[in-house]
């Protein structure tokens, strides 16, 4: 019985997490225990009071999920640090993540949006995970390496794009059977290959970097150039970075914009809104900051509470502790449940509708709606998405009449480590 328990919670946590833990949630409230196969034995939670534990940060440390990702990233990037290391690496990334920094990139991000919108065919359907993938991409390229010309930005969008492809499966991270290296005759030889290729990009670029002269505003010109405040990182590293950024920066972005595009339109009314109240955000001059456009935020939010592209975190407990009746051993991994928490009834009522009414309202979520995750873990990338996600929105309603795609529903699909809706959010151009 156990074994077929184990299979089943194995099975729908893999096909759609999305459904099995409303199931769980609804049998057994906001925290429980599962077996589940690759992750083992763990206890999924939601409970607001052990959040604030996991936002205190002293009862935990990084999860098995966050060491797996060593495997192809190495063990020197920020997300698999963890503690002193963690924040002596953040404290250096930080300053390129800058609200000023971020915001120089405003006008290209509009630009590409408009490019890639206008290379659409009307009345063909396209996957919005796609699109925006692309419109991303070529962004954070230029945001890590600094603005190109067209013809410099397409072979390091195809080196990227080679590099990204090597990933459908969280399996290959899991699964140290499925890391062997034959070469193009394997799956995990033709990422170590795609990796060493984009490698050798990016050395090329750092080479360039540490002999200009003037700051190009780029993330590479900001690590190669440090203040005596901040750590001066070896090339290796930089590089381990910039992976980490393009893996999870412009395919994170991609999967939640395809999840807000799918929920805002939805409602005529939802779209109606936005465009009038986003009617000058191509204007520089009169452009309101972002924050100003609150319905437009809220939408944001929204999205993001109702699907998270990651459903959960993982910590690992440090010490026994107890809480909400339940004891903690030293050693256990539990799982801090971003689905869960954003589907709590007492906090978001009507959880399972789009409602971007619930953020304009001084409702204090903060125990309950973490996207971006918790405490010093949280993603370091979130002014960057924060800035991209309504902008593009914003930019494809005021610039081209779109719709969903007829009959289309949005349901969740496994790619990699995150959640997208089924075929990226079909949609047509009228």
């Amino acid at each position: 019985m156990q074994l077929w328990q184990k299979a089943k919670d194995t099975y729908y946590w893999y096909n759609n997490p999305y459904a099995y833990l409303v199931e769980k949630m609804q049998q057994q409230g906001l925290s429980f225990d599962v077996d589940i196969a690759i992750l083992g034995k763990v206890c999924i939670n939601a409970n607001p009071q052990f959040i604030q534990l996991v936002k205190e940060g002293s009862l935990f440390c990084k999860g098995k999920g966050v060491e797996a990702l060593s495997s192809f990233l190495g063990k020197d990037s920020l997300i698999v640090k963890d503690e002193e290391q963690h924040s002596i690496r953040r404290k250096t990334l930080a300053p390129i993540f800058s609200t000023q920094r971020v915001a120089r990139y405003d006008n290209i991000l509009i630009q590409e949006t408009q490019k890639c919108l206008q290379q659409l065919p009307k009345g063909k359907e396209f996957s919005v995970y796609e699109f925006t993938s692309q419109v991303l991409l070529r962004v954070i390229l230029q945001f890590l390496l600094g603005p190109k010309a067209e013809a410099e930005l397409l072979p390091a969008v195809a080196l990227v794009e080679k590099f990204l492809q090597s990933f459908q499966s969280p399996l290959f991270l899991f699964l140290k059977p499925l890391q062997f290296d034959w070469g193009q005759f394997s799956p995990w030889g033709r990422a170590l290959q795609n990796r060493t290729n984009l490698q050798n990009y990016i050395l090329t670029e750092i080479e360039k970097k540490r002999n200009a002269h003037e700051d190009d505003n780029s993330a590479l010109y900001s690590l190669l150039h440090t203040d005596e405040d901040r750590q001066t990182l070896p090339n290796a590293t930089i590089v381990s970075e910039i992976f980490s950024l393009l893996l999870f920066g412009h395919d994170t972005g991609a999967a939640s914009l395809a999840w807000l595009f799918a929920h805002a339109y939805q409602s005529p009314k939802v779209i109606d809104t936005i465009k009038s109240e986003t009617y000058d955000v191509f204007t520089d001059d009169s452009r309101k900051e972002l924050g100003q456009y609150t319905y437009l935020q809220a939408c944001v939010k929204e999205s993001m509470r109702l699907s998270p592209v990651v459903v959960h975190l993982t910590r690992q407990v440090k010490q026994d502790f107890s809480c909400a009746g339940r004891l903690y051993r030293k050693g256990e991994t539990v799982i801090p449940c971003t689905y869960l928490s954003h589907h709590n009834a007492e906090v978001f009522p009507n959880s399972q509708r789009f409602l971007p009414e619930r953020f304009l309202t001084k409702q204090d979520f903060s125990n309950s709606y973490y996207p971006f995750g918790l405490s010093q873990r949280i993603c370091i990338g979130k002014s960057l998405v924060l800035r991209q996600m309504p902008l593009i929105l914003a930019t494809c309603i005021q610039k081209a009449k779109l719709r969903l795609a007829p009959g289309y529903l949005a349901k969740p699909v496994r790619k990699f480590v995150l959640l997208i809706p089924d075929a990226g959010t079909r949609m047509l151009k009228e």
